[in-house]
């Protein structure tokens, strides 16, 4: 019985971690960046955004911004979040102009 208690702990333990760290990715016909939207979090769910999957978007991240949607432009992306998750329902834009495969910049 015991095993079978730690067994399905941990399964569980795995299977909540797995559901935290789920990913997404926007590309575009525009250009050929893309943005990787990685989920973080239990009860406030926080996210993350890479861009060509490997660049964090600091300003973003520091800040616990939760992405409502994700649009292509002919300079990069524009992000709508929010705070939603902390009842905080205001929604902000930005926009991120891909300087090239290395650089960003946030407006």
């Amino acid at each position: 019985m015991k095993k079978l208690i730690k067994y399905l702990s941990l399964s569980l333990l795995l299977l909540s971690v797995s559901l935290s760290l789920s990913a997404e990715e926007y590309s575009c016909k525009e250009h050929n960046h893309i943005l990787k939207r990685q989920s973080i979090g239990h009860e406030h769910v926080n996210h993350r955004l890479f861009l060509n999957g490997r660049i964090l978007i600091k300003e973003l991240a520091d800040a616990m911004w939760f992405i409502e949607t994700v649009t292509c432009t002919q300079k990069g992306f524009e992000i709508i979040a929010s705070h939603v998750q902390y009842n905080e329902p205001t929604q902000k834009k930005f926009v991120l102009v891909i300087v090239d495969k290395e650089q960003y910049r946030v407006e």
